[in-house]
């Protein structure tokens, strides 16, 4: 819990707040296309939702804006005495609007700090992340006053929207105090032995922010660095031994053998962890094969790929021949993969719902095994009987329906038992995959049309202008590629430069350049699709995302608050026209400028010019050449006093220069422009030429100012 005090620096005859100054500490180094930002004020709504707004980088904040979440499925505060700006007041959370506005290569409009947090305290927060899993390293943005960070992350792995919700825990991120509740550190989120939290992330994910005991901070946002590297390096040279490979690039043809899938009922296609993968939806979903998989056809084989659950409960076939026998199957049983071995089902270890793992089973002549990410299950028993009939199916048990849902990629049938050398080695291989062009596996040479990135954010835009973000669209196959046509859902997004037709050659690319030109004040959503001569994967789309701002603010002004001060004191400027970018504001007194502290389109704080003599100034606020009516704003007379405040023991000490000696030390519990202020009854102690007054603490907030 924070110190329930807060210095309002003051001058003469008025309230002068602070500047804000971020003093801020590096996260290591990244590439800004790759990391993902969750805003600590976006947290979910309406039991377990969220903004797909949130899912693309560069995210420009904004989108929770007057969402209302539900306590116990969403957060949990149960102090509820606090105001809340951004999101509806009736929550009780308290937010306050932030300058630390850099993420990594751009900036948000705007951001809140979610502040007066109390251990127990938590939030969820649920985004959709790249389908291509990706390992991230975890850091959060937090500012204190005197005492330590301390926040726990945790993954809701079952039960998100609901009251009875499953966590793992992740890691903790412990870290020294800033300084100020507007001086950030980068705080590292850390395992059980102290070294990076690491967590692997992909699809629909919903993680957790608790405040723990010992911590007092404020939460600005979650920053989810890459700690692993995209695929590079060569790819796994196959076997000869393979029946059959479906890798579900775009189809269901087998690169080994002759024996070709159906898609059925709807099955289709995603990204994978290499390139495209066979997806289901869990109702009626599969690929129907032709392969002969039972004992009398195979006395011994080795079966692998890579799955991506995302149910548990139930029996979920991945692949499966059985016709009521217990005949060879690999499948989801609950929460724990099973294997059929004609006397039931095994169950050798837990499944990790929503993400990728290896698997594979080996059907001996005298045992049965399972691989886990390369980690090694024995039976002990030689399986029993399995012969059947039915021939293999992916994602359906022939016999009892038993639908998967979730993607499986790189799907291989091999005629003998593999060594757990040679299955680790494919777990290794990871997203480079096995050779699609080899002696093993002789395939027509082919293009393979890759785009990155997978989604573009333009940010703000002002109505009538236009701006420009980049792609990367790149050939990694091996045969020349035909780019024949660029599309866009969505007109305010157009393909600028190179447009189709072109060619690209092995291994070379080149960059896109994206136009987003909005013509209204909403935010724009789209999506840019390249078709190529790829025959595995023949187009590939990027979202788009972007916010239009109007083209001409024009300003008005209604009042100052308080409507007099001396220079240096701070003013709330209220009206209508006003930009919520802060520098695009310019507030005059008798043609001086003030400095803008913030900004709304209905009010700015501002800061009136040091260099104003005492009388009447006309005020006029100016937004991007636009000029308000003007208004008035008497400048006092007199020098400017500071509030000191320390920490002594428990504690808070508050003195300003004797010379102030008609000045009267003012407190209130809430800070805006018609706070109640009252007196400090306690009378000044005069030491070492300073009037000092001693204040407890208590559990309540105080703001405290010196007025004449």
């Amino acid at each position: 819990m924070k110190p329930p005090f807060h210095l309002c620096s003051g001058t003469l005859g008025t309230l002068v707040l602070g500047l804000l100054i971020a003093a801020t500490s590096l996260a290591p180094q990244s590439t800004a296309a790759d990391v993902f930002f969750i805003e600590a004020e976006d947290f979910d709504f309406d039991g377990g939702h969220h903004q797909p707004e949130a899912d693309l980088m560069p995210y420009p904040g904004g989108a929770y804006a007057g969402l209302s979440a539900r306590a116990e499925i969403d957060y949990h505060d149960p102090n509820a005495n606090e105001n809340a700006e951004y999101r509806p007041p009736s929550q009780g959370v308290a937010m306050y609007p932030s300058g630390d506005l850099y993420r990594e290569g751009s900036s948000v409009l705007a951001t809140y700090r979610v502040a007066w947090n109390h251990p127990g305290d938590w939030f969820n927060y649920t985004r959709n992340f790249p389908l291509r899993v990706r390992d991230y390293n975890l850091y959060l943005r937090m500012s204190s006053g005197s005492l330590s960070n301390a926040v726990r992350l945790d993954e809701v792995v079952s039960g998100a929207g609901t009251t009875n919700q499953a966590l793992t825990w992740i890691g903790e991120a412990r870290g020294p105090a800033s300084g100020g509740w507007e001086s950030f550190l980068y705080v590292p989120f850390r395992d059980a032995g102290g070294q990076l939290a690491r967590l692997s992330l992909a699809g629909s994910r919903t993680l957790r922010l608790t405040i723990l005991e010992g911590g007092s901070e404020d939460i600005n946002y979650l920053e989810l660095i890459p700690a692993d590297a995209l695929p590079t390096g060569n790819c796994l040279a196959g076997s000869a031994d393979a029946v059959a490979w479906w890798p579900g690039d775009g189809n269901s043809l087998s690169l080994a053998g002759t024996n070709h899938g159906q898609l059925r009922n709807g099955a289709g296609f995603t990204t994978g962890l290499v390139a495209g993968a066979f997806n289901f939806d869990g109702t009626d979903d599969y690929v129907e094969t032709s392969l002969d998989v039972q004992p009398g056809a195979l006395p011994e084989s080795t079966w692998e790929a890579w799955v991506f659950p995302t149910r548990s409960g139930g029996r979920q076939q991945i692949l499966s021949c059985d016709d009521g026998g217990y005949d060879r199957s690999v499948l989801v049983e609950g929460t724990s993969f099973g294997i059929f071995t004609g006397w039931g089902v095994w169950t050798p270890t837990t499944v990790s719902f929503s993400q990728w793992q290896h698997i594979a089973v080996v059907f001996g002549r005298t045992n049965v095994e399972f691989y886990k990410n390369g980690e090694r299950f024995s039976y002990g028993v030689a399986p029993t009987g399995q012969g059947t009939g039915n021939r293999l199916q992916i994602g359906r048990n022939p016999g009892f329906g038993e639908y998967f849902r979730g993607s499986i990629d790189e799907i291989s049938i091999y005629s003998r038992a593999f060594t757990g050398t040679e299955i680790q080695s494919i777990y290794a291989a990871g997203a480079r995959g096995k050779c699609k062009s080899d002696t093993n596996n002789p395939v027509t040479p082919h293009p393979k049309l890759f785009l990155t990135p997978s989604n573009l954010n333009f940010g703000p835009v002002r109505i009538g202008q236009s701006s420009n973000l980049t792609l990367t669209v790149r050939n990694t196959g091996d045969a020349p590629l035909l780019l024949t046509s660029a599309s866009s859902s969505n007109p305010r997004f157009t393909l600028a430069a190179p447009t189709p037709p072109f060619t690209l050659a092995t291994n070379a690319g080149t960059n896109l350049t994206v136009r987003f030109a909005p013509t209204s004040s909403l935010i724009e959503t789209g999506t840019l699709t390249l078709v190529g001569d790829d025959p595995n994967q023949p187009s590939a789309s990027v979202d788009l995302a972007g916010k239009g701002l109007p083209s001409e603010l024009t300003p008005a002004l209604l009042s100052l608050q308080p409507s007099n001060g001396p220079p240096g004191s701070v003013v709330f400027v209220t009206g209508t026209g006003f930009s919520f970018v802060k520098s695009e504001n310019h507030v005059e007194f008798n043609g001086t400028s003030g400095s803008v502290l913030s900004a709304r389109p209905s009010e700015l704080v501002v800061v009136i010019p040091e260099a104003l003599p005492p009388g009447q100034a006309t005020v006029v606020v100016s937004v991007n050449g636009k000029s308000s009516n003007p208004g008035s704003y008497t400048v006092t007379s007199g020098m400017p006093v500071s509030l000191a405040i320390r920490q002594t023991g428990n504690n808070a000490v508050l003195s300003w220069p004797v010379e102030a000696a008609r000045f009267q030390l003012e407190s209130t519990a809430v800070l805006s422009p018609a706070s109640p202020w009252s007196k400090v009854s306690s009378p000044p102690v005069l030491l070492g030429g300073r009037n000092q007054i001693t204040i407890n603490p208590t559990d309540t907030a105080r703001y405290f100012r010196l007025r004449t």
